[in-house]
């Protein structure tokens, strides 16, 4: 593959870093419900599991996911059913370990008509959390340790100009009939992360695809093609037009 036509810019003074603590614990049982009225199965079967455990009060962080994969009139078992999938963290692994999981066992008989679940109660396990940061680049020393043990001192690469990049105005979003169609006709993409930090990347081949693409794909957008997930979520579109021609 042979990239040309492209110009980098200055390193930063600083360089990224990854850092990992322990979270604490988490636990997740997930309810199989199928036939009429899931939602309010849902409902009854999250209040009765939560008045069993004590309350939601008592785990640092609850995550409770209806999952639709259920079909009008299913030609087979898995088009039928729908998961409630519940999930506990807690420092405590006692709080979040068999108690929990061996709570959702006692609504058998006292939940909903057909109660059972994906797997058996299981224990606690331990989870990481990541925190991205940044440190300076004099306090790094990039090394190569050679095959006969030799090792190298990299310095880092000379601060040079920053190249300017033309910047395509931004256009007004043509009116006139519309038609729904993969974003990925018009660009490419990939996507990537840093822990918890998400990244996408989008790319045209045409300065016109590009003007569009930057009218078209705003923050609000971004947003509203992400769904329900990212609603909460800090979001920041960077445009990247080609430099250097």
């Amino acid at each position: 593959m042979r990239i040309s036509g492209v110009r980098g810019s200055p390193p930063p003074p600083t360089l990224k870093v990854a850092l990992n603590d322990t979270g604490g614990f988490r636990n997740t049982m997930t309810l199989v419900l199928t036939g009429l009225d899931i939602e309010a199965k849902a409902a009854h079967a999250e209040a009765l599991l939560f008045d069993v455990l004590g309350g939601r009060h008592r785990f640092t962080e609850v995550d409770v996911r209806l999952l639709r994969f259920d079909t009008p009139d299913a030609r087979a078992n898995e088009q039928a059913t729908a998961h409630l999938r519940i999930t506990v963290k807690d420092p405590d692994p006692r709080k979040v370990g068999r108690a929990f999981s061996n709570a959702t066992m006692e609504l058998a008989l006292a939940g909903y008509a057909g109660f059972h679940t994906t797997t058996p109660p299981t224990a606690e396990s331990a989870y990481g959390v990541f925190r991205p940061a940044a440190v300076a680049r004099s306090a790094v020393r990039h090394t190569v340790v050679l095959s006969d043990g030799e090792r190298r001192v990299i310095p880092d690469p000379e601060v040079g100009e920053v190249p300017v990049c033309r910047q395509p105005a931004a256009v007004a979003l043509p009116g006139g009939p519309v038609t729904t169609a993969p974003l990925g006709a018009v660009c490419g993409a990939r996507s990537g992360d840093k822990g918890g930090d998400a990244n996408i990347g989008l790319w045209t081949r045409t300065d016109a695809e590009y003007r569009w693409l930057r009218g078209f794909l705003t923050t609000g957008k971004v947003r509203e093609l992400l769904g329900p997930e990212a609603a909460d979520l800090r979001i920041d579109v960077w445009h990247l037009p080609t430099c250097g021609r």
